[in-house]
C-alpha cells in the first residue's frame, strides 16, 4: 500500500457510498408503493442509487489517493460498472423479493448496495489492470540553453527518455529555440517564464498540480532560479522534487567559468555579442574545446588533418557539434551570475523576486560527473550548502555529457553514493561507496520513494487546452547553425 494512502478516507468513501445509495434507493422506492413487487422500479431505482454510490465513492477515493479526480476514470469500464450494478440490483430483487415489511425496506436496499459496490470494485480493479500504470507525478527535463535536448535521446538503444518511459515515468522535455537577433531581449525572466508555462501545460495535460523538475548544466541554473522564484512566491508545492545535474551555481572557488571570466572578460564578451545581437554558438564551441585542448583541439588536428582519419559515427559526438546560439540578454544575465556569484550572494532576481535558495526546501538531488571538465564535480557538490532542504549528492562515473547520456541498464556504468552531510566534497568522496549501474537507476528509486503513487496511463496526447502541435522531436531541434 502506498505510504500516502489514507485508510481513513477509504473507509469514509465506503460510508458515503452506502449512505448515499441507501437513502436514494429508499426515496426512489417510496415514490410508489414501498411494498411494490415491480421489479422494473427496483432495477431502475437501484441502478440510479448505484450510480450515486459509485461516483461518491470514486470522489472520496480520489482524495484518499491524493490524485486529480479525472485520472481514476476509465469511461468504458465505469459504464460497465453501472451495467453490473443495475443487473446486480435486478438479480438481488428476484432473490430477495419474498421479504416483507421492514426486512424488505432495509435489508433489500442494503443487499443491493453491497452487490453494487462489489461489482464497482471489480470493474475498477479491472480498469487499473487493463490500463498501463504510470508514476503519477510527471518529470520535466530542462536542457541547457546552449545545447539541444536530444542528449537524453541519442538513439533507440541509448535513450534516457525511452528508458524512463519504459519504467512508467511520464516525461516532458523543453526544446529551446535556437535564438537569433529576434530573441536578443530574452533573458533569465523570459526563460524562467517558459519553464513556468511548461509546468502549467503539464498540469493541464496530466490533471495534476506538481512535477519533478530536472535541469541539466545551464538548464540546472534556470531550474534552480525557477525553484527559488516559486519559493519566494509561496508556490514551491508545485515541485515534487528538484534535480540539478552537472550544474554549478556557486562560483566562489572558480571552476572553468569562474577562472576564465572576470569583469573585464565579461564586458568584452558582452560588447562583441551586442554587435552580433546574440552569443554565437560557434564561439561557444571553441571556448568549450579549449577547456580541454588535448581532446577538443589537438586530437582533431592529429586524427583528421595529419592522419586523414574520418571521425567515428558517434551520436554523442554529433550532439556535441550541434551547437546553438545563446540569446543576448540571457548570456548577459548568466555572465553576471558568474562574476557576482549571484546565487550565493543572493543578488539574482527572477520576475521581480529576489532569489534566496535557502528558502528552497523541496527535496533535491544533486549530480556531479567524475571527470567533468565543464562543471567539475566539487563545484557541483557545493550546491548542497546553498539549498535549504534535504539534498542527496551522487557522483556518476564519466564526463560532462557521457554521465547524462548513460541510460539505465548500461553494464559499464557506475556511480558513487554517500550518507555524509559534510560540506567538504573530498570528505564526502572518501566516505562514499561505489555502485554498479547508471545513476539514473538510483535517481528513479529516489523519486519513487517520494512519489510512490501510480495511476492509469493516458490514452491520448495533449489536452483540450494544450493540443499536439507536431510530432517529436519538434521543429526547434532541427534548426542548425550555418
Amino acid at each position: 500500500m502506498p505510504k500516502d494512502f489514507n485508510l481513513g478516507l477509504v473507509f469514509l468513501s465506503y460510508l458515503v457510498a452506502v449512505t448515499a445509495s441507501h437513502v436514494t434507493l429508499l426515496l426512489a422506492a417510496r415514490v410508489r408503493d414501498p411494498h411494490s413487487t415491480n421489479w422494473k422500479l427496483w432495477v431502475v431505482s437501484g441502478g440510479f442509487a448505484m450510480g450515486i454510490g459509485i461516483w461518491s465513492m470514486h470522489f472520496v477515493a480520489t482524495l484518499a489517493l491524493k490524485l486529480p479526480i479525472r485520472v481514476l476514470y476509465d469511461l468504458p469500464l465505469t459504464a460497465l460498472s453501472w451495467v453490473f450494478a443495475i443487473v446486480a440490483c435486478g438479480a438481488a430483487f428476484i432473490v430477495l423479493r419474498g421479504l416483507t415489511g421492514r426486512h424488505r425496506e432495509f435489508l433489500l436496499p442494503g443487499a443491493l448496495i453491497g452487490i453494487g459496490i462489489a461489482s464497482m470494485h471489480y470493474t475498477g480493479d479491472l480498469s487499473m489492470r487493463l490500463s498501463p500504470a504510470i508514476r503519477y507525478d510527471p518529470v520535466l527535463f530542462v536542457a541547457s540553453p546552449v545545447n539541444k535536448y536530444y542528449l537524453l535521446d541519442l538513439s533507440p538503444h541509448r535513450s534516457v527518455i525511452a528508458a524512463e518511459l519504459a519504467c512508467g515515468r511520464q516525461v516532458f522535455v523543453i526544446s529551446w529555440v535556437n535564438p537569433d537577433q529576434r530573441h536578443s531581449d530574452a533573458g533569465l525572466d523570459e526563460y524562467a517564464s517558459s519553464i513556468l508555462d511548461s509546468l502549467d501545460a503539464i498540469d493541464a495535460i496530466t490533471g495534476g498540480d506538481r512535477a519533478h523538475l530536472l535541469g541539466l548544466c545551464g538548464g540546472g541554473q534556470l531550474a534552480v532560479a525557477v525553484a527559488g522564484y516559486l519559493a519566494a512566491t509561496g508556490r514551491q508545492a508545485r515541485l515534487a522534487t528538484l534535480t540539478l545535474a552537472i550544474t554549478v551555481i556557486d562560483f566562489e572557488r572558480g571552476g572553468p567559468q569562474g577562472a576564465l571570466v572576470d569583469q573585464k572578460v565579461a564586458k568584452r564578451a558582452i560588447a562583441r555579442a551586442s554587435k552580433d545581437g546574440l552569443f554565437d554558438g560557434r564561439n561557444s564551441a571553441v571556448a568549450f574545446a579549449w577547456l580541454r585542448p588535448n581532446d577538443g583541439i589537438w586530437a582533431n588536428v592529429v586524427n583528421d588533418y595529419l592522419l586523414g582519419q574520418q571521425p567515428p559515427a558517434e551520436p554523442l559526438l554529433y550532439w556535441a557539434a550541434d551547437q546553438t546560439n545563446l540569446a543576448l540578454q540571457l548570456g548577459v544575465d548568466l555572465l553576471e551570475m558568474v562574476v557576482d556569484n549571484g546565487f550565493a550572494a543572493g543578488t539574482v532576481r527572477v520576475l521581480d523576486q529576489t532569489i534566496d535558495l535557502r528558502n528552497v526546501t523541496v527535496d533535491s538531488y544533486v549530480l556531479g560527473a567524475s571527470t567533468d571538465h565543464i562543471s567539475p564535480w566539487p563545484d557541483c557538490y557545493r550546491t548542497r550548502a546553498l539549498l535549504g532542504g534535504s539534498t542527496t549528492f551522487v557522483l556518476a562515473r564519466g564526463g560532462h555529457a557521457v554521465a547524462i547520456a548513460t541510460p539505465p541498464g548500461n553494464p559499464k556504468a557506475s556511480y558513487r553514493t554517500g550518507t555524509s552531510s559534510t560540506l567538504d566534497p573530498e570528505q564526502w568522496l572518501a566516505e562514499s561507496t561505489d555502485n554498479p549501474g547508471s545513476w539514473w537507476e538510483h535517481w528513479n528509486q529516489w523519486i519513487q520513494e517520494r512519489t510512490p503513487t501510480t495511476c492509469p496511463a493516458p490514452t491520448t496526447l495533449g489536452s483540450v487546452g494544450t493540443p499536439v502541435l507536431r510530432d517529436a522531436p519538434g521543429a526547434y531541434v532541427r534548426e542548425m547553425l550555418t
